[in-house]
């Protein structure tokens, strides 16, 4: 095979005064110079590189055959199997690469499950649960407080009021910019309306809190025109309908707030299947997340595993891996001085 290779030479000093070359070599030999320059950094003879008036400090380089534990470490970081494949294990090469291509497989189908029952329950609630009706409740909540308390009272400081008004049926936790509170982000929006009882009302088949198998929708008024069929969209109605105890709050003497109560006992068949999609979509991302696991550990592992085949192969045929770059220092002569040089070869 035909080699090119590049050397890089840098004179480490250069004796002013002429001497004879044997003189000098002499003395060089017995310098720390002389002592560094038979140390090779990274050993990898190769061909020296002599003249006419310049002694041969290195020999040719020998046959070598054997695989180089780096460079099997490297193939499989980059593709699992393929550094096995460098070092002739051809069977285990295929046990890696199938591995790689099941767990890819695995991550492609749980990702798109995933991905599949997000859009699902994102419709579904578009379809089953109304902001603009919770918007409806909420503020009549705020106007019976109102009229209850000095909840509203502009004397009061203004972050006093904002703070209440989170208290008050929101909790922690609020669906849009409400009360000087910044937008949630969107994910938590898809969650809190399933996951807190505070969202119960904007379910459109939520149920009375005091009779499970009566539906709240058939205790309100008709919609009104222009309202598309959704009901409760009118703060009054709230206020009124079953004597205003939907958004009659009570006194919490634990955290000194008004809270709606009955809220945890209403119920709904939507908001529980709307869940359970959320709950489908969550398991199979999580699934995705495990394969994606699997497969850098199949490449760390089978990396470790083809370094390891190829060392353990050189050691058993006595071989040794050709090195591509070499770093060496050697005496140069030229025409007045013998020069110590640092050499570096790569082989491309």
């Amino acid at each position: 095979m035909n080699r090119q290779i590049v050397c890089l030479v840098v004179a480490l000093g250069v004796f002013s005064q002429p001497v004879s070359a044997a003189s000098m070599r002499e003395t060089y030999h017995q310098s720390t110079r002389g002592r560094l320059a038979s140390f090779s950094i990274i050993p990898a003879p190769v061909a020296s590189l002599q003249n006419e008036s310049s002694p041969q400090v290195m020999s040719e380089e020998p046959g070598i055959t054997g695989k180089s534990p780096v460079k099997a470490f490297f193939l499989s970081l980059l593709l699992p199997g393929l550094g096995e494949w460098y070092t002739g294990h051809k069977i285990r090469s295929a046990a890696f690469l199938a591995v790689e291509g099941t767990a890819w497989g695995l991550w492609s189908n749980f990702r798109g499950n995933g991905k599949d029952w997000e859009n699902r329950y994102i419709a579904f609630q578009a379809a089953h649960w109304s902001f603009p009706r919770y918007d409806a409740y909420r503020h009549a909540v705020w106007d019976r407080v109102g009229q209850l308390t000095n909840f509203w009272d502009p004397s009061r400081p203004l972050s006093a009021r904002q703070q209440d008004s989170l208290s008050v049926l929101v909790g922690a936790h609020h669906y849009d910019d409400c009360c000087g509170q910044p937008m949630p982000s969107e994910d938590d929006r898809l969650e809190m309306i399933g996951k807190y009882y505070a969202f119960s009302y904007g379910w459109d088949d939520a149920t009375v809190y005091n009779n499970p198998n009566q539906l709240l929708r058939d205790v309100f008024p008709a919609p009104a025109p222009g309202d598309n069929g959704v009901w409760g969209l009118n703060r009054y109605d709230w206020l009124t309908v079953l004597g205003g105890a939907l958004v009659t709050p009570a006194y919490d003497t634990s955290s000194y707030v008004f809270q709606v109560p009955n809220l945890n006992l209403v119920q709904s068949a939507n908001r529980d299947e709307y869940m359970s999609m959320r709950q489908k979509s969550n398991s199979s991302y999580s699934n995705a997340e495990k394969m994606v696991t699997v497969i850098l550990f199949n490449h760390i592992i089978s990396a470790i595993h083809a370094a390891r085949l190829a060392k353990s192969g050189n050691a058993a045929t006595g071989e040794m891996p050709r090195v591509n770059t070499s770093l060496r220092m050697a005496l140069q002569r030229t025409d007045r001085d013998m020069v110590p040089m640092v050499m570096l070869w790569r082989r491309f």
